[in-house]
């Protein structure tokens, strides 16, 4: 039994560098770290070894293609969880290589046991547009192909392919959602959640593939349908449905890009936020900030 320690799935394709810091802070004996490492990706034969000796357990779990928009970031998002459900956590939180914690573990933990049972899972407005809906209602064939991801040309072509044959299956009455019992919600797809949610949704794997195999972005719908329409809607954290990232205690920035990767100059707004985590991130584009914030993080553990 490991029910007071808390599993991180992190899933990262770029920037290793910053993903050995986000471990590095993450370390901690009450907590274990998973890892997907895209497919698509090039790293160093010995990068695995780079954990050995950690206080956490830090497993890599099988890695596989993930292709933007794609049923496989859900594959990838369900097949940590399976993992990590062999064991028994308080709280699975999913984190992507190029996020990073704004507090220590000693907050962070204290956080969670004070809400203690409480899902934390984002949410958009209950009123969807068409358009978004959209992503659901008909069906995306080519989203996960490799050939349609080499490039900004065949990116360009698998939308204008996505374009044309959801015209064809509108006028054909396609609707996926039609004479569905079924409540689509979205939100953003990192989340915390408990070890009864992280259990219930690995047994929903055969209606979550269902549902939103061949779907557009639906790794922003299955997390949040799966819950809205089950029992555990009563466990959430927030359940204004506005659209506020407090309700994951995530600080991402919307406004200055897409999303913004933090910079040096925000280290004050991070810091004395009430977010536990912040994406995204770059040594690429500005490193002072990771050992900044790092160094903020590990002088203040006790």
């Amino acid at each position: 039994m490991t029910l007071n320690k808390h599993a991180y799935l992190i899933i990262a394709h770029n920037e290793f560098e910053l993903l050995e810091n986000l471990v590095e802070v993450l370390d901690d004996e009450r907590n274990d770290i998973y890892i997907h490492i895209d497919l698509k990706s090039k790293i160093d034969e010995n990068f695995k070894k780079k954990f050995v000796g950690c206080k956490s357990a830090v497993y890599f779990i099988e890695r596989t293609t993930i292709n933007w928009g794609g049923f496989s970031q859900i594959q990838c998002e369900i097949n940590l969880l399976k993992a990590a459900t062999e064991k028994t956590y308080a709280y699975y939180h999913l984190l992507s290589g190029v996020d990073f914690p704004l507090k220590n573990q000693d907050e962070i933990h204290d956080f969670f046991e004070k809400n203690m049972g409480k899902e934390f899972i984002h949410f958009n407005e209950k009123d969807i547009q068409k358009n978004i809906l959209a992503r659901v209602k008909f069906y995306y064939l080519i989203q996960d192909s490799s050939f349609f991801t080499k490039n900004k040309i065949t990116g360009m072509l698998r939308n204008k392919t996505n374009h044309f044959f959801n015209k064809f299956q509108k006028l054909m009455g396609i609707d996926r959602m039609r004479n569905s019992n079924v409540t689509y919600m979205k939100g953003a797809n990192w989340f915390s959640i408990t070890n009864d949610f992280a259990e219930y949704t690995v047994s929903q794997e055969k209606w979550i593939s269902k549902i939103f195999r061949n779907t557009l972005c639906g790794d922003e719908f299955f997390l949040q349908t799966l819950l809205y329409n089950s029992q555990f809607k009563e466990n959430l954290y927030s359940k204004e449905f506005n659209d506020n990232y407090l309700s994951i205690m995530r600080y991402i920035d919307w406004e200055k890009g897409n999303p913004y990767t933090w910079r040096t100059e925000d280290f004050n707004r991070l810091k004395n936020s009430p977010y536990l985590f912040a994406r995204k991130f770059s040594l690429k584009i500005d490193n002072e900030l990771i050992y900044h914030l790092k160094e903020s993080i590990l002088c203040t553990r006790k």
